[in-house]
């Protein structure tokens, strides 16, 4: 895998955290299927492929009682790992220069391993290899994550990667290898004749589809020389062979046939299949590109849906969008949430209504679902709630997770539910907004900042209070020329200076507050 490693090195993988893969999510997927798993303040972690280790770097930090370790073939971005573990001063983590290929029993047991961006970007032996760690070093309770490119909706995106590398053989650069390729997906999508068979809307498709993303994301994502796609069911095959069983996806929004039209759910209710064939015919409605499974050991029990009593246990929050703040909750007319990702949940009942607007309110914050029924009892003048109401409120919350309107979490980290006398930030954040806007919170989300949050994060040890900051925000804005938010209102006279400056560091604190970036 030397070729890999040389890839790597020359063009690293972007510094990121992935939500979907905290032992958190994977820890709350799992008792949702029916799945106990080991405790998540003292467990041990292995990330395969952990490029630099922003994802497990955050993991290590908010668990500062487990174990971590990162594994990589690429030295180069295991020493720019490092170099952000010493200067955050972690104990509780350690990244290797090393192949895979060579784990063994002996390389220790984990609670939860996960392979994130691997299985199908590397040769068809690795990724067998990679199943194998995953039985061999399970704890037996422990749970492993593996992502991996899905057909049937690859297919198209292995015809826009045919077209990139034909185009761009002759190049040695993985930058220049990545706009080349875009670039030639924008031309062949604007020339492309206009016929009845969809080929150029597919193609405009995938070229905005990637618009978004890094040079190093298309490289790694789709150019990289192995990309390996397989059907679900050949995965669950695979997986099986090594002693592991499918469990669920972490992406919820799959996991549960919510965003189905009523003729696609009847048509899955009457293959009368098993769990895993269902799934595979989901990929087929959905074409699905991409999954993010769990597995687990062959012989656990596991539930074939998420049910409501599974839910005990489970602290819940929700910083979706309310779509009309001023309806009337008592009525039995819709209301709709949208969700971060911009999936929607939509409910008529009064006590779902209020629930979800008392967990937006309380954000940061996550509550019991008991205790989130109490506050909206309350709010709509309940005196009490019944037990089919509860039942009912339980199932629309199942539904509404599935969407990522409700966030659910087993273990809430300390966060600041209020901007403190001398704030005080994440030492990760520090360290990432003094050169990204892109931020791993407490939660584990990449947040993306603005350049006056940014600055300001990188101010917040603890030791200044609102003058301080506000002065520090002032000189930086005056002497560089730093922008402010266009929500802030214009500059005032100098006059009015220093009340400005007060009250736009108010604000920018807040907003830190919602990012979930201050300790509490």
């Amino acid at each position: 895998m030397e070729d890999t490693s040389e890839h790597y090195d020359a063009l690293p993988y972007p510094e990121v955290s992935f939500p979907h893969t905290h032992p958190n999510r994977l820890a709350v997927v799992a008792r949702l299927h029916g799945l106990q798993t080991p405790a998540l303040e003292t467990c041990r972690v292995l990330e395969l492929g952990c490029a630099a280790g922003a994802n497990l770097i955050s993991i290590a930090l908010g668990l500062p009682r487990s174990t971590c370790v990162g594994v990589d073939i690429s030295a180069g971005q295991i020493a720019t790992g490092r170099a952000h573990i010493e200067r955050l001063e972690l104990t509780n983590i350690e990244l290797q220069a090393f192949d895979l290929m060579e784990i063994d029993e002996d390389f220790g047991s984990f609670d939860f391993i996960v392979a994130n961006g691997l299985y199908s970007w590397v040769p068809a032996n690795v990724g067998s290899k990679v199943l194998e760690i995953c039985r061999q070093n399970l704890t037996p309770h422990g749970i492993a994550f593996v992502s991996f490119n899905t057909f049937p909706g690859c297919h198209s995106r292995m015809m826009a990667r045919g077209m990139m590398l034909y185009h761009t053989q002759d190049l040695d650069d993985p930058v220049e290898r990545a706009r080349e390729g875009r670039d030639l997906l924008r031309r062949v999508a604007e020339a492309a004749p206009e016929l009845d068979d969809g080929y150029r809307q597919a193609l405009q498709g995938i070229h905005a589809s990637l618009s978004g993303y890094a040079d190093a994301f298309v490289a790694h994502s789709l150019m990289e020389a192995n990309n390996l796609p397989c059907y679900f069911h050949q995965f669950a095959d695979r997986a099986a062979h090594h002693g592991l069983q499918y469990v669920a996806d972490t992406t919820l929004p799959h996991a549960l046939d919510t965003l189905l039209t009523e003729q696609a759910r009847a048509f899955l209710r009457g293959l009368d299949k098993d769990r895993l064939t269902r799934e595979q015919y989901l990929d087929f409605l959905t074409a699905r590109k991409i999954r993010d499974s769990l597995l687990c050991h062959a012989d656990r029990e596991v539930a074939e849906q998420p049910l409501t009593r599974h839910l005990r246990g489970l602290r819940f929050g929700s910083q979706s969008e309310c779509l009309d703040p001023s309806a009337d909750l008592h009525s039995d007319q819709q209301l709709s949430f949208r969700a971060t990702n911009g999936l929607r949940f939509s409910t008529d009942k009064p006590l779902t209504k209020a629930l979800l607007c008392v967990l937006r309110e309380r954000w940061p914050e996550h509550l019991e679902h008991s205790d989130a029924l109490l506050a909206a009892a309350e709010r709509l003048g309940l005196r009490s709630l019944s037990r089919q109401q509860r039942k009912a409120s339980a199932e629309e919350l199942l539904h509404a997770l599935a969407v990522d309107v409700v966030d659910a979490q087993l273990l809430t980290p300390r966060h600041a539910a209020r901007v403190s006398a001398k704030p005080q930030a994440s030492p990760l954040a520090r360290l990432q907004a003094v050169s990204s806007e892109r931020i791993s919170n407490l939660f584990h989300q990449t947040v993306v900042l603005d350049p006056a949050s940014c600055f300001l994060l990188t101010k917040l040890d603890g030791s200044r209070d609102l003058e301080a900051l506000s002065e520090a925000l002032r000189q930086e804005v005056e002497a560089a020329g730093l922008p402010l938010p266009a929500g802030l209102g214009p500059r005032p006279a100098a006059a009015d200076a220093r009340r400005y400056f007060q009250a736009a560091s108010q604000a920018l604190l807040q907003h830190l507050v919602h990012c979930v970036v201050l300790v509490g």
